[in-house]
């Protein structure tokens, strides 16, 4: 009888031996299993994609923000009362086109002269390092305006500048368009494509 059972289990040995891989139904079993698990953790994963997305987006605008703000505060004590800031242009060298309101000697709301607004555009957008980001779609460009203590950004009913940002990509896709919430102080994701 051992001589029997010690015999089965040579068998049993070999033919688990020789047995390589899986079967046709264990690997089905195998790919329903992560099918399942794929479906249910896809929707969460494509929600988080897009939220930190989006989060770029914010983060961007909140450097661009700080940036204006450091460019009014740098402007102010150069002599400038800066009200409003409008521009368009790329991040690459600071290069473009824009308005900076500020107050003349008069007291008069007047376009900053071109030398001076120059200097404080370049120096806006070389501080952020952000590469190749354009900030203008179709002619579309850039707008910020600060309140008049030049500490916020918010909409100016006086100059008629909104607190709005087209985020293109390097080829000039625009990938989203943020607003500035006065309301609630903080930059919202309008849109995104």
């Amino acid at each position: 009888m051992g001589n029997l059972n010690s015999m089965r289990g040579e068998k049993m040995k070999k033919r688990f031996l020789q047995n390589e891989g899986f079967s046709l139904v264990e690997l089905i079993i195998v790919i329903a299993i992560m099918a399942i698990l794929a479906g249910a953790l896809a929707p969460a994963l494509i929600k988080y994609i897009k939220k930190s997305r989006l989060q770029v987006y914010l983060d961007t605008a909140s450097e661009l923000q700080k940036a204006v703000v450091n460019m009014a505060i740098e402007a102010n004590e150069a002599g400038y009362a800066v009200r409003a800031v409008t521009y368009s242009g790329s991040t690459d060298d600071g290069s473009g086109t824009g308005t900076i309101i500020c107050k003349d000697n008069a007291g008069n709301f007047v376009d900053m002269p071109a030398a001076d607004k120059a200097k404080y555009f370049k120096q806006m957008f070389t501080s952020l390092g952000m590469g190749s980001i354009t900030l203008y779609n179709q002619g579309v460009p850039l707008q910020i305006a600060l309140s008049e203590n030049g500490g916020a950004v918010a909409s100016d009913p006086d100059t008629g500048v909104q607190s709005v940002i087209m985020l293109s990509d390097d080829k000039g896709n625009l990938r989203a368009k943020l607003t500035f919430s006065v309301t609630d102080n903080e930059w919202v994701v309008e849109e995104s494509y």
